[in-house]
Parts: C-alpha cells; structure tokens; sequence
C-alpha cells in the first residue's frame, strides 16, 4: 500500500517500507524501466518489481555492498559502485537484462517487511 504526503513542493509517494530483523539499509536506487527498480544494499543488489511488491526484493547474487548506481539509456550502461573499496563496475542493459531474467528463474527473494 503506498503512502502520500505532501512538502511545499511536490508530493512523495511511499511505495515500500523495509523493517524487521532482515531489514535492508538501502544506500541507493535506480529505476531500470517502468516497473522495475534495482536496489542498492551492503547486503547485495536487487531488484524491486512495482507491480509485485509482495514478491519482495529479488537478490543479485554477483555484486555485493553497493553503494550507487547510475544508468545511461543512451549508452546502454549502467554503473556502480561497489565494494569495500567502491570499486566502480559498468554493465551493459542487455547484461543486467539476462541476469534479471535468470534471478527471476531462481526466485532467490527476500520478503518485505
């Protein structure tokens, strides 16, 4: 269920809140295409369908402690940065495309709570 609220200058929609004993302290997000976002954690990257909430966060198991992401549609690549040493990785859409599929396929998720 998303929540609204108002500023003085635009509304904000809550569309997830993370709590209980598995909660994820999210350092980042990146909205991939319409309905799905990748989700930036110490814990890993992962991927957020805004359609299925209730499916939860979908793990990528490759990358670990991410830090920021930032796409370009125009280049086709999206960057992060990750690790202990924020170490910057660069991914083509067309990768990050077949590794959503394959998480998909393994439903490696995590329940929102």
């Amino acid at each position: 269920c998303a929540m609204t609220s108002s500023s003085e200058y635009f509304n904000v929609k809550t569309v997830v809140t993370l709590s209980g004993p598995d909660n994820k302290e999210i350092n980042c997000s990146w909205l991939f295409d319409d309905n799905t976002v990748l989700v930036g954690t110490e814990q890993g990257l992962f991927i957020l369908l805004l359609h299925k909430l209730s499916s939860g966060l979908i793990s990528v198991p490759a990358l670990k402690d991410v830090h920021a992401i930032h796409g370009s549609r125009d280049c086709g690549t999206i960057a992060m940065i990750v690790g202990i040493d924020h170490v910057l990785n660069i991914v083509s859409f067309s990768e990050m495309e077949q590794c959503y599929l394959r998480c998909m396929k393994n439903r490696n998720t995590k329940p929102l709570q």
